[in-house]
This record gives structure tokens, sequence and C-alpha cells, in this order.
């Protein structure tokens, strides 16, 4: 990302509420199982905000990149977009781990109770119906 340009700042930035709902998914969307890492994600919106003097929301900045001329940019500003674009990244994936191994934590459980043994009394009234049978 560190030749992008501001249309490609924009797709990125857009992208960031699609890849959240990704990100989530496995957890129905709970924002509890990354709190500390949504909290950073909005700080690096925050500033991505700052720069581009924009509402902070991901897509306010898409809107505030694309509106600007490319040519109108100052380097700085688009090296700091840059740098927020990968920090928004490294989080969201981030992110997505937590999601997953809080989704894989919730169905270990339920497998465990699958694999259990039958209860004592289970296994004697079967024993019991079939030493009846024979």
């Amino acid at each position: 990302m560190s030749e992008s340009s501001p249309s490609d700042l924009a797709i990125a930035f857009r992208s960031f509420a699609r890849r959240i709902r990704d990100a989530l998914a496995p957890v129905d969307g709970d924002t509890t199982v990354a709190p500390d890492q949504l909290a950073e994600l909005q700080v690096v919106i925050d500033q991505a905000a700052a720069i581009c003097r924009s509402t902070a929301n991901a897509s306010a900045i898409a809107e505030a990149i694309e509106a600007k001329p490319a040519g109108a940019w100052r380097e700085s500003a688009l090296d700091e977009l840059r740098t927020c674009a990968l920090n928004g990244g490294k989080l969201l994936r981030a992110i997505e781990r937590a999601a997953r191994e809080a989704a894989a934590e919730r169905t270990e459980p339920e497998a465990d109770t699958e694999s259990q043994p039958e209860s004592e009394s289970e296994s004697e009234s079967e024993y019991e119906s079939e030493s009846d049978e024979g």
C-alpha cells in the first residue's frame, strides 16, 4: 500500500464496514469478542477522519478522500492515510482471529457433551434388557 493512490485508499476505508461484519460473522456480530481491537480500530478511524476533515466513520472517510482531486493531496497526508489503512487492516485481521477463536470455544462444549459416554444407569438398563431377551 506504500504507493496506493487516493482511490485505493478510499476503497480500503470503504471496505472496513463489510470487513467488520465478515470478521464478526462467526459470532453473530458479537462485538464483545474483540473489544480492545474494535476500540483501537475506532482510534485509527478517528485519526483518518482528522486527516480528511470528515466524520469519524470509514464510509465518510472514503467519500472525503474521493471528493478531493488526487493531485491536491499532500504526500504526507497520503502517507498518514496509508498508515491508518494498514493499521486498520491489521486490526481487522485481529478481530477476525478473535471471533474465530471465540466461535470455536463456544462450540467446544457441545462437542464434549456429544462424545461423553452414556450414564451408568443407561448402560445397566440396556444390559438388563439384553439379558432378559437371551
